[in-house]
């Protein structure tokens, strides 16, 4: 069994949006474990405690930050990840991720993020094509991350180019109002989401025009503003994401 030790994030995103769920992280001095098993949690004997996977940024090919939610805040909490050799599916693996509160009784909610290397949980080479799938242990939900949509590149700065574009499948912070890469990916389309913003990004909705973009991409993300069947769609790809940066033309 490998450890490494990882603290709770005390300043997370700073919000501005009146959507339900937030992402920014609980203010806590307490450090959690983080450990990579090599083999079953069942078998360490330890309870399987609940908790939400809020959102999944990949950083990069072998780092993901995996915001997570559970009740606490008085003790130190353990997590513990490690790969299903058990699955077998073409062109994709995936890993586990369980909580133990370690009998902590107390009753906040607390946000964590979580710096998983992918390199620790799979103890071989992974294609670089591989979809990967990381399952909450505690209520079997299932996130993908298609590894041609993480290699997108993100960031604070408004480095992409993007239309906005009314997409009448659900809401984001703007209505309908999406967000349409000017590059796309296996030749179909990429849909942004604005789930979220940084407090320097008008909530007005803009107008459909050309823009520069900044963003980090929110694998998972749900809101009860937003339908499920949105992230999937026949007319192309379609990422929940935090919006950092949005300038016009």
């Amino acid at each position: 069994m490998k450890y490494t030790n990882l603290l709770l994030l005390f300043c997370g995103f700073v919000l501005s949006s009146c959507l339900d769920t937030a992402l920014e992280a609980t203010d806590s001095y307490i450090v959690n474990r983080l450990s990579y098993l090599d083999g079953e949690f069942d078998d360490l004997g330890i309870s399987n405690d609940p908790f939400n996977i809020i959102a999944v940024t990949p950083k990069n090919r072998s780092s993901w930050n995996v915001i997570v939610e559970y009740s606490g805040g008085c003790n130190e909490h353990s997590f513990y990840t490690w790969w299903d050799t058990n699955w077998e599916t073409a062109g994709q693996e995936r890993f586990f991720l369980a909580h133990h509160g370690n009998g902590d009784d107390c009753d906040a909610t607390v946000r964590d993020t979580l710096n998983l290397s992918i390199n620790e949980i799979f103890n071989q080479s992974i294609a670089d094509s591989t979809i990967i799938r990381i399952v909450n242990e505690s209520n079997g939900r299932d996130i993908s991350v298609n590894p041609k949509l993480a290699n997108i590149i993100q960031g604070e700065q408004c480095g992409l180019g993007a239309d906005i574009i009314i997409n009448p499948c659900g809401k984001g912070i703007w209505d309908d109002r999406w967000i349409i890469l000017e590059d796309s990916v296996d030749s179909l389309p990429v849909w942004i989401i604005p789930v979220r913003a940084a407090s320097g990004v008008s909530l007005e909705t803009p107008k459909e025009d050309d823009y520069y973009v900044g963003f980090t991409l929110l694998f998972g993300f749900e809101s009860a503003e937003l339908s499920n069947s949105c992230y999937l769609t026949d007319a192309g790809y379609a990422v929940p994401a935090f919006i950092n940066c949005f300038e016009e033309l």
